[in-house]
């Protein structure tokens, strides 16, 4: 029979083992818990987070004219304030190249990040049209519960000791949107002339992993700050 020690030492074999080899180990957590999502609509309507099968299906059946996607939850993300955030980069995809906008922005949640209660979008949700529902949006230490990313650069610098925003987590976002659009190749046949506009949504963990949330082929560009 193993002794205690021996057991300790095989399970950290095993966890150094997944660390090296699933590229989701950092952001995994410990509740299973995953976000389905309606394919075809905006505004965070019809989001829910669940880590039970049975309420995933069920929700599943009951839209079944609809299309949705699953993604597993970021359980471990990077928090700033005690909130939960994510990021908005803007993108433009012509046939001669794909350029980014010079500066995207964090979207804040207005509660603090727990996994406690799921079904709380104001905690899990940080899409600008859910927040500014919530009755203490305008009161937010936050203003505008935004931030440039020059500020998150700042923040970020101070938080690790290093640039880390210009050294690990801008070139993941530049990765991921090259990655997206090769991924189209041959199905963006619009004409020269014109060209695709993207809203990019990002999510960093907490080891600054960045995470692609989704793709809006139709951001809302109005503003949303003072």
């Amino acid at each position: 029979v193993p002794s205690e020690d021996e057991l300790l030492r095989d399970a950290r074999e095993v966890l150094r083992w997944m660390e090296e080899n699933s590229p989701q180990y950092a952001m995994n957590g410990q509740k299973n818990i995953w976000i389905s999502k309606p394919g075809a609509m905006s505004r965070g309507r019809g989001i829910e987070c669940s880590n039970n099968l049975e309420q995933i299906l069920s929700n599943l059946r009951q839209h079944c004219a609809n299309k949705y996607v699953i993604q597993k939850y970021i359980e471990r993300p990077l928090v700033l304030f005690r909130r939960k955030f994510d990021i908005r980069q803007w993108a433009v995809v012509h046939r001669s190249g794909i350029w980014m906008f010079g500066d995207a922005y964090l979207r804040f949640c207005v509660q603090d990040y727990s996994l406690d209660d799921l079904s709380d979008r104001f905690v899990h949700l940080a899409n600008n049209c859910v927040q500014k529902t919530h009755e203490l949006f305008h009161q937010s230490a936050i203003e505008g519960n935004m931030w440039p990313t020059r500020r998150f650069a700042d923040t970020v610098e101070e938080m690790f000791g290093e640039p880390l925003y210009e050294t690990t987590v801008l070139p993941q976002m530049k990765d991921i949107i090259r990655w997206s659009v090769a991924s189209l190749e041959g199905e963006l046949e619009a004409p020269r002339t014109q060209f695709e506009f993207f809203g990019y949504d990002f999510i960093v963990d907490a080891d600054l992993h960045v995470w692609l949330l989704e793709i809006n082929s139709s951001p809302d560009l109005s503003l949303s700050t003072p």
